[in-house]
Parts: structure tokens; C-alpha cells; sequence
């Protein structure tokens, strides 16, 4: 009996729940949705407009039409849209909200400003048109009259809502400058004072400047040009400009920059200032073309020219999220980590399958991809010791995915000596005698903080796989006290 009770209560708890939710809940999210439908200047959905016409007091027609998904500026120029920018431009309009109803109907058009609009946009979809009309402001000035259609009504819209709506043509078109994407971009040449750079990609992640001289540049420093380029944009643009160069000072241009992709080339020349010629802004054209753009001259202008700047002093090229095992030995000892197939590190030594942060294992891995050399020495293969590479101090070993090649590392360098590592070293034959112990010097530079501070300022490497065989580099010591600082917490415990 009591079992039946329970169950005819749960039930009744069951069905006022449902009617609570079906009733309550959802019908009010209905009825606010319509709310907010009804709030809606225009009722439209952005995907399905694919035309906009823009009339302004003052201003040319502004057309635009979409075309197999890309957007065209069609009047009062022919050019592409800026698509991020019109897709702005249409959610502001379909989702933009009238503050109230000022009128039902009977509205004296005339008196709002709506018999002559100061501004009229008219969005077109395969169904038909929708036009909004802004007429005359409100008295306190902050929003406008509008009319949506032939509605009787008259609405009030905020400013910001008509300032969404009123743009011009050059807000709306295309201001690129160079069309070549930035991943396509192959070689980099400019003109300069009369001398010429040339910059060539030769792998994906390999840049070398092939004149004025050979060398390899740095990576970042080119990705950072080619970005800065192929996102150029245009301040304003000169689409009917004159037939006399020197106008622009094309005929003496400040500089060249021809940028080559993998199907085709673009020259940009860089003019004199424009306007009254106290700002950073240049003319600038692309050759063979007509438009004359004005462009932030420093983008181009403060192009690296100079080898000492460019060259990348690099030791090593890898990613460090590209390597998979890491084994340095420095010091007297040895680590050894790996990452499972968990995608987490695990040290091998000097303490077994323990678990480490990776960004203990990706600290060292940076600091080591940031290995600069500072001269460079050719060697022969039998003179390792000349360099103290015969028994190095510094060993690493990465082993990289995907089956790219081990990269090995190795340092050495002669140890310095004082008066104690002096005087331990000749009396240490004859306590290592009495008491068959090492001698002290030996003992002494087991200690990490004696080791360091019998580095010299200067280190000797070599790398594998060479990119310059039998090359020996000349490194600032530095680059140890990084790595021996990243040892200290390697595999740490975590608080």
C-alpha cells in the first residue's frame, strides 16, 4: 500500500515537473524569442543576402553583389569586397534592434526627414528587397528616424545602429595590396640605395640571402617580413591616378620590393610621401598595374637589409614539439627522458619511469634550439683534441617523429685553473696514493657549482647531421648556465 503511494506521488512529482518545463519554460523562451523577433529592425538572415545597395547624401551609389560565396564592390568602383568587413556590415543590420515604435501609423514622412532619406539601404535576397530609410535625428540628437519598407510605422534606431550602416566605399572594397598568400612565398628581393638584397626559401623552414652575400637568415625574421607584407594594406587608393610617375615618385622610387609566389610575382615600388609629407605614408604601386595605393612606407621601408642582422648563428634547426627523447649528459651526469604514447615525459635516468612536467623537458629543448654560435672554425677530422672534443663534457642526443634524422650535440672546453684547483692537483698523487681515493681536483669538479665556475667563457661544438661539414662553433659559455638551471628542477616534484 505504502509502495503504491510512493509511486502515484512520483508520478504526480513526474508530470507537474514536465508541465513546469513544457508549459512554463519553454513557452516563455517562445514568447521571448518572438519578443526579441519583433524587436528586429529588419527580419532577415545574413546568408541570404546577396546584394546591398548603400545611398548617402553627398556620396556615389555603393553596390555590392556576392558572387559564388565572394563578395564584389560593383559601383561606384569595380573591385573585391572586403569580406570580413561586410560580414560586419550585415550582422549589424539583422540584428539590430529599434529602440521603440514612435508611430503606428498616419506618420507625416516629411516631418521625420523620410520623404527625402539622408541615408537608404536596400538588401536584396532571391526573394526580394528590403530597404531601410534613415530620415532626420531625434531632438536630443542620439538616434534616428527610420521606415522599413512601405511599413506604416516609424521607428527610432540608435546612432550606432545607423553609423554600422553608413559606409563608404573604400570601408567596403579590398585593400590588399600584394595577392600572393603568405605561404606561397618563395623569394624576397628589394632595391635599396642602389643595393640589391635577394632572399631565397629553400625548404619550408629554410631562408638564405643570396645576395649580397651567402648565408643563412633567421626563420622568424623572414616570417615576420612576409607577414608584414602580404598583409599590407592599402590607407587609401588612387583609382584613376595621373599619367606622370614623378607625381608619385615613381620615376625615383625610395624602393623596390619584388615578391615571387609559386605562380606568380608582384613588384611593389614605393613612391615619395604623400599629402603634405611629415608622416610615415608613401605612395606605392604594384608594377603593371593601375591603382596607386598609399601604404605605412615603415612597413616596407624598415626592411632587414644587412647580413650581421639576418644571418641565423643557429646550432640547431628542430621543433621542440617534434622531438620525442631527450639525453643530455653534463656535469657527470646523465638525463634521460621520453615521451609515451600517453603524449606525457617519463624520465629514464637518473631516476626511472617517473613522470616529469613537460614544460621541464620543453624549457630544455628551447634552450637548446637557442644555441647561437659566434665564430665558426673549419677543422680537420684528426685534431678533435684541439678543440677538447676528444672528451667532451657536454653531450645531447634528440631524437626527433616521423623518422627525421637523430640530432647530436656535443661541447667541450678547456677548464680553468686557479690557485685551489692548482693546488689540489699536486697534492692529490700523493693522497691518492695513501688513501686510494680520487684526487681532489677530481672530487671537486663532481659538484655542479665547482663545474661551473670552471667554465670558461668560451665553448667548443659540433652538431650532427652537419649543414656545414667539419665545422667546429665557437659558443659563449652562457648557454650552460641556462641549461644547468633547467637540470636543477628537471623532474621536480610539483607542489
Amino acid at each position: 500500500m505504502k509502495l503504491n503511494k510512493v509511486l502515484i506521488y512520483l508520478g504526480i512529482l513526474v508530470a507537474l515537473a514536465a508541465y513546469v518545463y513544457l508549459v512554463e519554460i519553454k513557452q516563455k523562451e517562445k514568447t521571448r524569442a518572438k519578443e526579441e523577433q519583433a524587436e528586429k529592425i529588419v527580419n532577415l538572415k545574413k546568408e541570404d543576402i546577396v546584394s546591398v545597395e548603400i545611398q548617402a547624401d553627398g556620396s556615389p551609389k555603393i553596390e555590392l553583389k556576392k558572387a559564388a560565396g565572394q563578395w564584389v564592390l560593383v559601383e561606384p568602383v569595380k573591385s573585391k569586397g572586403d569580406d570580413p568587413v561586410i560580414d560586419t556590415l550585415l550582422h549589424s543590420i539583422v540584428t539590430g534592434k529599434r529602440e521603440k515604435i514612435v508611430k503606428e501609423k498616419d506618420v507625416d514622412w516629411a516631418e521625420y526627414g523620410l520623404d527625402k532619406p539622408s541615408l537608404l539601404a536596400v538588401l536584396g535576397t532571391k526573394d526580394g528587397a528590403t530597404r531601410i530609410a534613415f530620415g532626420s535625428t531625434n531632438p536630443s540628437k542620439t538616434s534616428y528616424y527610420v521606415r522599413v519598407n512601405d511599413n506604416p510605422q516609424l521607428l527610432l534606431v540608435t546612432d550606432v545602429f545607423r553609423n554600422a550602416v553608413n559606409k563608404k566605399a573604400f570601408d567596403l572594397r579590398d585593400k590588399s595590396v600584394v595577392t600572393i598568400a603568405e605561404p606561397d612565398v618563395n623569394r624576397l628581393a628589394f632595391t635599396k640605395d642602389g643595393s640589391e638584397t635577394e632572399l631565397r626559401r629553400e625548404a619550408p623552414d629554410k631562408w638564405v640571402m643570396t645576395k649580397p652575400e651567402q648565408i643563412k637568415v633567421k626563420k622568424s625574421l623572414m616570417d615576420t617580413a612576409i607577414r608584414s607584407l602580404t598583409n599590407l594594406r592599402a590607407r587609401d587608393i588612387i583609382d584613376a591616378p595621373s599619367d606622370k610617375p614623378e607625381e608619385y615618385g615613381f620615376d625615383k622610387p625610395e624602393m623596390v620590393v619584388t615578391i615571387t609566389g609559386k605562380e606568380r610575382e608582384d613588384s611593389l615600388i614605393v613612391g615619395k610621401p604623400s599629402g603634405d609629407g611629415k608622416g610615415s605614408e608613401r605612395y606605392a604601386m604594384i608594377k603593371g598595374q593601375t591603382p596607386v595605393y598609399v601604404i605605412d612606407g615603415k612597413i616596407v621601408l624598415s626592411l632587414k637589409s644587412d647580413p650581421a642582422s639576418l644571418q641565423d648563428r643557429a646550432i640547431f634547426t628542430f621543433d621542440p614539439q617534434g622531438i620525442d627523447k631527450l639525453t643530455l649528459t653534463l656535469d657527470g651526469t646523465t638525463w634521460e627522458a621520453a615521451r609515451g604514447k600517453d603524449n606525457k615525459w617519463h624520465i629514464e635516468k637518473p631516476e626511472p619511469k617517473k613522470e616529469v612536467e613537460a614544460w621541464h623537458v620543453t624549457r630544455l629543448l628551447w634552450d637548446m634550439k637557442g644555441v647561437e654560435w659566434k665564430a665558426k672554425e673549419k677543422a680537420n677530422p684528426d685534431e678533435p683534441a684541439r678543440f677538447h672534443l676528444d672528451r667532451p663534457k657536454l653531450v645531447a642526443t634528440l631524437v626527433q617523429k616521423d623518422g627525421k634524422p637523430v640530432i647530436e650535440f656535443k661541447a667541450g672546453w678547456e677548464e680553468k685553473k686557479g690557485p685551489s684547483t692548482e693546488a689540489a692537483s699536486e697534492s692529490a698523487p700523493k693522497e691518492a696514493e695513501a688513501k686510494s681515493e680520487p684526487p681532489a681536483a677530481e672530487k671537486a669538479k663532481d659538484s655542479p657549482a665547482q663545474a661551473a665556475a670552471d667554465t670558461p667563457e668560451t665553448v667548443y661544438a659540433v652538431a650532427q647531421p652537419e649543414e656545414e661539414p667539419g665545422m667546429v662553433y665557437v659558443l659563449d659559455s652562457a648557454f650552460l648556465k641556462r641549461l644547468r638551471e633547467g637540470l636543477k628542477d628537471f623532474g621536480k616534484e610539483e607542489k
